[in-house]
């Protein structure tokens, strides 16, 4: 299934790539962008409620910087995202699981005017979730490490593929017909691919028994910035 993803996205970007390029389109974006992203926490939870906790909800709050540039019309950048942290208790432990992702970003501009932009986009990048225990992480998710007798915390890392869209509207500033910069509102929609199985690490040393647990799933945000666009 990873394998169709990735298949999938190639063909996207070849398409994507392969345009007319007859339009000089440019352009730049610096942006700040925040909304939920909806993980799926079923084999963290799973686990959880065999220890006594409650399950965790699957839909995060995310926020996080960006910036993208384009050049006759194919967009490329790159952003960072950060997950805030849900905790569950079960007296006297609680778990807390965060996460966070960097992506880099080919898209192409199927629509752009100096006030509207919209554009479909792939990524790729790297990104992880951090689970910490008041107590010992062992006991809850018979998670382990050796002969380690006390695993606070452990995280995971993974590859993500990115498939998305995006739209942007930019109020320009300037008073002549070639200044085009000003402030921007946007909105982006997608879904976080993993393209391999989570693997779990304590101080660089690897942990056995993790949860297969990704920072992907479907995502909507919206974004404000600055910047230009230039037919």
């Amino acid at each position: 299934m990873r394998f169709q993803h990735l298949l999938g996205a190639c063909g996207l970007l070849a398409t994507l790539l392969s345009a007319p390029a007859a339009a000089k389109d440019s352009g730049i974006l610096f942006y700040y962008s925040g909304g939920g992203n909806f993980l799926n926490p079923a084999p963290l939870n799973t686990a959880l409620q065999t220890a006594g906790f409650e399950s965790l909800n699957g839909a995060f709050w995310g926020q996080g910087v960006g910036v993208y540039g384009v050049y006759e019309r194919v967009l490329f950048g790159g952003e960072y995202q950060s997950l805030w942290g849900q905790t569950t208790v079960a007296e006297p432990e609680a778990v807390h699981l965060a996460g966070q992702y960097s992506l880099f970003h080919l898209g192409y501009m199927l629509a752009g005017t100096p006030q509207f932009q919209l554009y479909p986009y792939i990524g790729l990048g790297w990104g992880g979730v951090q689970l910490s225990s008041s107590q010992n992480l062992g006991s809850v998710l018979n998670m382990s490490q050796g002969s380690t007798p006390h695993l606070g915390q452990a995280s995971s890392h993974s590859w993500l593929m990115d498939v998305g869209l995006g739209l942007n509207g930019i109020a320009p500033l300037g008073l002549g017909a070639e200044d085009s910069r000003g402030p921007a509102l946007g909105l982006r929609a997608g879904y976080l691919f993993p393209l391999g199985a989570a693997d779990w690490y304590s101080q660089q040393l690897p942990v056995q028994g993790g949860p297969n647990l990704y920072p992907g799933g479907f995502y909507l945000r919206l974004m404000l910035g600055f910047g230009a666009y230039q037919p």
